[in-house]
């Protein structure tokens, strides 16, 4: 049962409120400080080292690095991240004044819980770049919203536009998601991306199923086998009725690489499908790749899309799908969508090495991988860093296959976050193993940030693209790169 802090939660009351983020330097921790910053609550935080976001806090936040058990004391509550050991001494002391503290979860529940609706936007692959589209149109019509994504959007990573609506992500690491009452959830799609949380894509589909069944409207992907797994935990009537809807996707999708989206609402059922046509140009005459758009095997219309990531016409599909609920028009939306300019880190082209492209992305997943390497023909050198080792054994043979894919392989040491190489493989045996299955790649491991930047520069040449991929800290590295051209940050 989520305990609430005594006062009425109205974001009016949050006002002079006085938090401590323990953490606060995460993409989620970090939007969560900046928007309560917004209405006025008096904010400090901690964090483990120093870090442009930190930087960014620092202008409306009293942050610093380390432990400072003392800066609890006065405190209304205290939030911390799910990384956070529990013997941090600033929770430490906050546990033993009796201050209300909160997971960074909760917290986020009772912010969500402040707006008249919410759109939680799940699924382990997407969850970014679906928000920030939503939040990029939204914004474009000036609608009243808020939003929180992790991740860096040409906003930010917090809106305050409004109490209306509230945009968020929802986290399935150790079920965060369910912690959240939305009115309408969206799955995007489902792999197990956290071996440490689930044993099995079952036990994953429960999670997301019940995620499903907390709102009043339900969006998801056809691939989303609710036919197979619907059984577990749904109502007779809800079970059948996305049975049916699973079926009626599967008639009218039937032509390969058309995706589908079900809308779900009361007694209605959507169906929206995408049919990508290629390259085109737009009435400006610039070149874009397209797509058609179906509702309920009606042609609804032919519309660009903002990029050529494989992924793109299914995130936008789904994003028409989102707001044709609330009114907001297939047209208006595909028209506002050209004009997004992606999120950090997510198929981020940051400028030219050597004549060769340099893009950043967060793939830290065989799936997120083969899509980046489908991405960019040519010749590719990847520089890869695994996110924790639990995650490197679990899906160690799919890891191997898919950067066999790339010319030229570099491998950083693992990103371990909460975990130690005990708890799964480490990345000097997963660059061993990719050069033992493929003899056509060049494999080299590299232990220190120095030696990643060295062996790039020495190796970049004759390379059609530079790949930097992983959710760790590899997004540093950018700094440390002549680059030929960068362009301007988001």
């Amino acid at each position: 049962k989520r305990v609430y802090f005594s006062y009425k939660r109205s974001m009016k009351l949050y006002k002079n409120v006085k938090v401590h983020f323990i953490g606060i330097g995460g993409a989620s921790m970090s939007a969560l400080a900046g928007y309560l910053c917004q209405k006025g609550g008096a904010v400090s935080g901690s964090d483990r080292e120093e870090s442009m976001t930190l930087d960014r806090l620092k202008k409306c936040c009293n942050v610093y690095v380390g432990e400072r058990p003392q800066f609890v004391d006065g405190v209304d509550m205290v939030v911390y991240s799910s990384a956070i050991n529990p013997r941090n001494t600033e929770l430490e002391r906050a546990i033993s004044l009796g201050i209300p503290t909160y997971e960074r979860r909760q917290f986020l529940a009772m912010v969500a819980d402040d707006f008249s609706r919410t759109i939680a936007v799940g699924g382990t692959h997407g969850k970014t770049t679906v928000s920030a589209m939503i939040i990029h149109v939204l914004k474009t019509l000036n609608a009243n919203f808020s939003a929180h994504v992790g991740g860096e959007t040409e906003y930010g990573n917090f809106v305050c536009n409004g109490n209306d609506l509230f945009v968020t992500e929802a986290c399935e690491y150790k079920c965060s998601l369910l912690d959240l009452n939305p009115y309408m959830s969206v799955v995007l799609n489902a792999e197990l991306d956290h071996p440490d949380c689930y044993e099995n894509l079952e036990d994953l589909y429960k999670v997301f199923l019940t995620f499903l069944s907390k709102a009043r409207v339900k969006v998801f992907s056809a691939d989303f086998d609710i036919c197979k797994y619907g059984h577990i935990c749904t109502k007779d009537n809800e079970k059948t009725l996305w049975q049916d809807a699973c079926r009626y996707a599967s008639k009218i999708t039937d032509k390969k690489g058309e995706k589908s989206v079900i809308v779900l609402s009361n007694d209605k059922v959507d169906i929206w499908t995408e049919e990508y046509m290629g390259d085109g140009k737009d009435t400006h005459g610039q070149h874009h790749s397209q797509m058609v758009v179906f509702k309920n095997g009606h042609r609804c219309m032919e519309t660009c899309l903002y990029d050529n990531s494989p992924n793109t016409p299914f995130n936008t599909l789904v994003v028409i799908a989102v707001l044709d609920h609330f009114g907001i028009g297939a047209e208006e939306v595909s028209k506002s969508l050209l004009t997004f300019k992606g999120v950090k880190r997510r198929n981020e082209a940051v400028g030219r090495l050597s004549g060769a492209r340099v893009v950043f992305d967060y793939a830290h997943h065989p799936t997120q991988i083969d899509g980046m390497l489908s991405t960019y023909e040519g010749k590719n050198l990847v520089v890869f860093q695994p996110h924790t080792y639990s995650r490197t054994r679990a899906y160690f043979d799919d890891f191997v296959l898919s950067l066999s894919k790339a010319d030229t392989l570099i491998v950083m040491d693992t990103y371990g976050a909460r975990e130690v190489e005990a708890d799964g493989i480490g990345s000097e045996v997963l660059a061993k193993a990719v050069a033992t299955k493929s003899v056509k790649t060049k494999v080299y491991h590299a232990k220190t940030d120095n030696e990643v930047v060295d062996l790039v520069k020495t190796l970049c040449y004759g390379h059609d693209n530079l790949l930097f991929l992983g959710a760790g800290d590899i997004y540093s590295l950018k700094g440390q790169l002549d680059l030929d051209r960068q362009t301007a940050p988001i």
